[in-house]
């Protein structure tokens, strides 16, 4: 039992640290204690995909307004989504002569 739970307070600590990667990483400034409460819930490794995941993710989101709470992000598993790389579309240079 107290192995256990020696396993089990550094798993929560190793966790802490992943989180905080992952926080900054997320760039999402809201609903941090949810987000931290849901991400301890989850295993060493699927805070490790996290982490692997966030960055690709991030580099899809054109406008922060569609950009998922972290909180759902970690609820809803986003890690496990597969991110579909887009080009960004070149900007209209469309320009109206005057008349």
């Amino acid at each position: 039992r107290r192995e256990e739970n020696k396993r089990e307070y550094t798993d929560a600590k190793q966790k802490a640290l992943l989180f905080d990667v992952w926080f900054k990483s997320y760039d999402y400034n809201k609903g941090l204690n949810n987000a931290r409460s849901l991400w301890m819930d989850l295993t060493i490794e699927e805070c490790q995909e996290a982490i692997i995941h966030t960055p690709k993710y991030i580099k899809t989101i054109d406008n922060k307004r569609f950009q998922t709470i972290p909180s759902n992000y970690i609820l809803n598993k986003g890690f496990k989504d597969e991110v579909i790389e887009t080009s960004k579309p070149k900007e209209n240079k469309f320009v109206m002569d005057k008349f």
